[in-house]
């Protein structure tokens, strides 16, 4: 059967006359846009075929979507929705639930202690919102993949763009899988920033030999037009950068004043950038907010919600808001085209840029972007940006690989050749290219990670990095730091029982793996800050745990963060009220929230080499580490609804684990009573 890739170009004009909803759902409008109308006269959430949308930013393709999901649930087949950040897919589902509150929904975002409580979760579900890695990770396990994949009817895969970025392979990888699991799933990828839409129209047809319709168009319901302000040319962008954010301030000082109704959204691309303007603009008395990684979730929404209120004119963000997220300003202002020293990514900008004016919400839009470099300007603003595939990159090809090799048993070259071949990457690859890369992956995977014996099996380090989708190099680096921990230091398990840092340096070992882990100069004056945490650390150097300073300072940043929250957790409760809790330095932030993944690959690896109780207490560790709770708060911990707090609380009471938990409860001490709700008290008596 020959796949055709059917194109609906709009040119920029209006399709055709917004025709009335045919749906039931509560979308909270009574007619389709001209490009939705399109869509439902074409029907083409009827139609058995793959879509790509590529409509620009507030275009409505979210509606495409919910369309296709409501279509797939009334055949009685699943739905997964994709998305790339844990805060999209956190906003994604709480939309979804008003869409379809009779449905049966999931999240899933990653947990990696209760793997059979996840695929239960994925059978009874009927729509999972999942982030793109736990897609890519759930289409490697058989129990999960046939709950969540075997029977859904379509995946869609939110801001596909992100196919061109470091989380693209996951996303790439994932598709390939699922199409093999369930050939009959459509695929869709909506994204407002593909310049090569029939390419990538062409791969999707390929998968699952479904025919594929791209939708296309420049049509935006509200205007946006570009503005390129340009400040004094320097030959250090840093000395620019300083002329550049004077010069923003100026224009949205004069927007403040002479457009009382309207509000500014202002991206930068560092955090420094960021504190900069905000200070230059609460020098003349502009009241705004500075969104970044950096607050707490909680901040962070409250940020938003502000704004969305009209509580505050200005709001600065890093990139964190130009993601999906619903935030939109009359004014989009972006400060500077770089990254570091890098430039940044065009999708960045298109996204940025597709925040400004909104259907409702602003009747025009307006992006200013104060760039160093003209030329680069003119080049992403002449063409959208094209999506390749980073697979080609031989590190991150050998890191899917894995993924392909069975667990127990040998893969062969030609069934991990015919696999590459049905990547984005394999099938743009020039000819003879693919065996050249596949190579490459293969040494990576055998010689530098010994992830893959010589035969094409696993090692527990290929082990590892299949079942708990971590980079090879990565699982490399905490196997070494296990067997340093256990050759050079005398009486280990009595030894990390009584302090915490062994623990802490077997964990933070993957950084020694990480690609692009740096430490600035800043972040080592930072350091130095903290003799006492540098005391405790540098044993560790010595008996060769800690082999490079990056090494060190997560370290460092690991123990500073559980010292604060020890402080934090040692107050009253009121005076824990009063006082904002404290949160991991950001260099180490991801790696915290991820330590129940990083500490069950530690538990599985010490346990395979034959150090079971180890690995058992590196488990503990990592629960605490990501709690901020003190060891011994840890079986407590467990107990659903029992955090750091209450944990602290009960370990007050002289409750150190569920046993004594449950014989308190039986005898009806008050303190208990005090420290827990009655919910979760139930919940101990199950656990």
């Amino acid at each position: 059967m020959s796949l055709e890739v059917e194109t609906i170009v709009e040119n920029g004009t209006t399709p055709c006359e917004p025709v009335s909803s045919h749906t039931s759902l509560e979308m909270g409008f009574s007619h389709f846009n001209p490009l939705q109308s399109r869509f439902v006269l074409e029907k083409l959430h009827i139609r058995d075929v793959n879509i790509l949308s590529a409509w620009p930013t507030s275009a409505g393709k979210t509606v495409v979507a919910e369309l296709l999901a409501e279509q797939s649930l009334n055949q009685g087949k699943k739905v997964i929705y994709a998305c790339p950040l844990k805060s999209l897919a956190e906003e994604k589902i709480r939309r979804l639930k008003k869409l379809f509150p009779e449905r049966r929904l999931e999240i899933f975002t990653g947990d990696y202690r209760n793997i059979e409580n996840r695929v239960q979760k994925a059978a009874s579900a009927e729509l999972s919102v999942v982030t793109t890695e736990l897609l890519d990770s759930a289409s490697r396990r058989k129990g999960l993949s046939q709950a969540l994949i075997a029977n859904a009817g379509v995946v869609i895969v939110d801001e596909a763009h992100i196919i061109a970025t470091e989380r693209g392979p996951a996303v790439e990888s994932a598709l390939v899988k699922i199409s093999q699991i369930n050939p009959d799933i459509r695929l869709v990828l909506l994204s407002a920033t593909i310049g090569n839409t029939k390419e990538l129209g062409s791969w999707l047809a390929a998968l699952n030999g479904k025919d594929t319709v791209v939708l296309e168009s420049s049509w935006r319901p509200v205007e946006i037009e570009w503005h390129i302000l340009k400040a004094p040319n320097h030959r250090s962008y840093w000395a620019w950068r300083n002329m550049a954010i004077k010069g923003t301030v100026q224009k949205i000082a004069e927007i403040v004043l002479n457009e009382p109704d309207s509000q500014v959204l202002a991206f930068v691309w560092t955090k420094p950038e960021g504190l900069l303007l905000k200070k230059d603009l609460q020098k003349l008395g502009i009241s705004c907010l500075f969104h970044n990684a950096s607050l707490e979730l909680e901040d962070r929404l409250d940020y938003e919600e502000k704004f969305e209120n009209r509580q505050i004119r200005v709001l600065i963000s890093t990139t964190t808001l130009a993601w999906g997220r619903n935030t939109c300003a009359r004014h989009v202002f972006i400060l500077g085209d770089r990254r570091g020293p890098e430039k940044v990514p065009a999708w960045d900008i298109f996204q940025m840029g597709g925040r400004a004016g909104r259907t409702g919400l602003a009747p025009k839009g307006d992006v200013w972007w104060t760039a160093h470099d003209l030329k680069f300007v003119q080049s992403v603003l002449g063409k959208q940006p094209e999506i390749k595939s980073l697979l080609k990159d031989s590190r991150r090809l050998a890191f899917a690989l894995v993924g392909e090799f069975p667990y127990k048993g040998k893969a062969d070259f030609q069934t991990i050749k015919k696999w590459f071949l049905r990547t984005l990457a394999g099938k743009t690859c020039p000819p003879g290219a693919a065996d050249l890369l596949l190579k490459e992956a293969l040494r990576i995977l055998k010689e530098d990670t010994k992830a893959v014996t010589e035969d094409f099996s696993l090692t527990r380090i290929g082990r590892t990095a299949k079942m708990f989708y971590l980079d090879p190099y990565e699982a490399k680096a905490i196997e070494s730091t296990i067997k340093t921990a256990v050759n050079n230091i005398p009486d280990l398990q009595n030894q990390i029982k009584k302090d915490i840092s062994i623990a802490i340096a077997i964990l933070t070992s993957r950084i020694i793996g990480m690609k692009d882990f740096y430490v600035s100069k800043s972040e080592e004056d930072e350091i130095n800050a903290y003799p006492a945490l540098k005391s405790k650390v540098f044993p560790m150097v010595e008996t060769g745990l800690i082999k490079q300073y990056s090494h060190f300072a997560a370290a460092i940043w690991t123990h500073r963060w559980l010292k604060e929250m020890e402080t934090y957790l040692c107050m009253d409760k009121e005076a824990r009220l009063r006082t904002k809790q404290p949160y991991p330095h950001y260099k180490i932030r991801n790696m915290i929230w991820d330590m129940d993944r990083i500490g069950a690959a530690a538990q599985f690896l010490a346990t395979q080499m034959g150090f079971a109780e180890l690995g058992d207490f590196l488990a503990d560790a990592s629960l605490a580490i990501r709690s901020g709770a003190p060891l011994e708060a840890c079986d407590l911990l467990r107990v659903k609804g029992i955090g750091p707090a209450r944990a602290m609380l009960l370990l007050k009471a002289g409750i150190k684990d569920r046993e004594q938990l449950k014989e308190a409860i039986a005898a009806q001490d008050p303190k208990v009573h005090e420290a827990l709700p009655q919910n979760v008290i139930e919940e101990a008596l199950r656990s």
